[in-house]
């Protein structure tokens, strides 16, 4: 499978302002697709299912994108378009097959705005079109420049390239989570999975990581393993155990990565995936 993730600035669009319902801001901001089966969508924001047409604030948004390759869309062709933000991918960051999540973001929504979600190949019956808000909603920050670029420009700004593989045992890190770093400005999403077979990946605008640039990170963990957990580590630092062995679901967190060698590790066996900050 060939992988296509494009994120490119675009010239803004006439705008549909007020239509549908509104939706509430979701805290942490992150607009969740899921392909509920091979030919279907649904998208949700803070818990609330958005129907095509519906109102949320204009602001910052991630967009996870959730595929399982046992139920979902075998060949995905993930589209998200709107003034100043364009994605278009298959969810296959390593080009080994779908990845059951895919992050992408943060992007801003612009005000009284239009984005459209669906799959290209399904077509119509996959629409989901979205309005925004005329002022941006404050439990919904809008940055500017955060939704603009290419995905090798977002890359590199993050220090991001594909690459690596992740799994692993966990050892050491340097990694502090408090609640004063949250109010910090974030360089990216990470996107931290370990999969039901315990195989553990790390990415960034859907790319596998195995550089960035040092600073704070959100970081959206998803365990779907009952016998494997996931854990963060700095050569020569301490472990940051970011889901336990027996935990299952989704956490965000707030991680501030310093310059070294560090890994991503299944707990508590498998092969450690390693990445550069600096």
């Amino acid at each position: 499978m060939v992988h296509r993730a494009v994120l490119a600035a675009l010239l803004a669009t006439a705008a549909l302002g007020g239509l549908g319902r509104a939706a509430p801001a979701a805290g942490g901001s992150s607009l969740e697709v899921t392909y509920t089966s091979p030919t279907t969508l649904r998208v949700t924001l803070g818990g609330t299912v958005l129907q095509s047409g519906a109102t949320i604030p204009a602001g910052t948004y991630t967009v996870d994108v959730y595929d399982d390759p046992n139920t979902g869309d075998l060949h995905p062709e993930f589209s998200l378009s709107g003034p100043g933000v364009l994605v278009d991918s298959d969810l296959g960051a390593s080009g080994m097959g779908i990845d059951s999540l895919s992050s992408f973001g943060p992007f801003t929504f612009q005000p009284s705005s239009t984005y459209a979600i669906e799959d290209r190949k399904l077509g119509a019956s996959t629409l989901v079109t979205l309005t925004t808000t005329a002022t941006a909603s404050s439990g919904s920050s809008s940055s500017s420049g955060s939704s603009s670029g290419s995905a090798s420009s977002a890359a590199s700004s993050s220090g991001s390239s594909g690459g690596s593989s992740a799994g692993g045992s966990a050892s050491t890190s340097h990694a502090s989570s408090s609640a004063g770093t949250s109010a910090r400005k974030t360089l990216g999403t990470l996107v931290a999975v370990v999969a039901v077979s315990g195989r553990a990946m790390l990415t960034l605008g859907g790319r596998r990581v195995t550089a960035l640039r040092a600073g704070t990170y959100l970081v959206s963990v998803l365990d779907r393993s009952r016998k494997a957990g996931l854990a963060l580590g700095r050569v020569g630092g301490k472990t940051t155990t970011l889901s336990g062995v027996a935990a299952v679901g989704r956490v965000r967190r707030t991680l501030v990565l310093t310059a070294g060698r560090w890994f991503l590790a299944s707990t508590p066996h498998g092969a450690k995936s390693s990445f550069t900050v600096r």
